[in-house]
């Protein structure tokens, strides 16, 4: 993991809507990754399926940070683990953070194992990957995963025909204020 952020940093947005990250070692948004992303979110947002075994009450040290922070970074491996990053790439000596952190990624990858044989889950759905670059100097730099609700467009035969009835509405318009 050669990338970082600083958020008193400039960014540029390379892709906003990537489905994979930037630079040496790139890798794919995976169906589990997004769904875990997912998951938390509705957590965090009280909507939706949440992510079993997270302590929202505590998502943000309302309670105990420290019990925060742990959860916050069981939460990052399993991500990185379901990008599909090696125990050495994360940090993984004995004993090291990998380990220390590794006790949920089973138990989510069930949970969602479940969803998706249930139909509850397919796809990435609308989990993407925001590629950003330092302003400053153009390196790239840690990649984001956002939830973003594409909107859907119209296929072009739909789009003709509205297209149709709204010019002859405003042609009978035209023609009924000329007489």
């Amino acid at each position: 993991m050669e990338e970082f952020i600083n958020f008193n940093s400039q960014y540029t947005v390379v892709d906003a809507y990537a489905t994979s990250t930037l630079g040496k070692g790139s890798k794919p948004l995976t169906s589990f990754a997004a769904w875990l992303y997912d998951r938390y979110l509705n957590g965090v947002e009280g909507s939706g399926p949440a992510l079993p075994s997270f302590d929202f009450s505590n998502a943000y040290g309302q309670t105990s940070n420290s019990a925060a922070n742990f959860q916050a970074n069981e939460l990052q491996l399993a991500i990185w683990v379901a990008m599909g990053y090696t125990p050495s790439e994360i940090g993984g000596e004995v004993g090291g953070w990998y380990d220390m952190y590794d006790g949920k990624v089973a138990g989510w990858e069930s949970a969602y194992l479940s969803d998706v044989n249930n139909s509850l889950w397919s796809g990435t759905g609308d989990v993407y990957i925001l590629n950003l670059q330092r302003s400053d100097n153009g390196r790239n730099a840690q990649d984001q995963l956002i939830r973003h609700p594409m909107l859907p467009v119209p296929e072009a035969g739909s789009l003709l025909v509205w297209l149709t009835v709204a010019g002859t509405c405003m042609a009978l318009v035209w023609r009924k204020s000329m007489a």
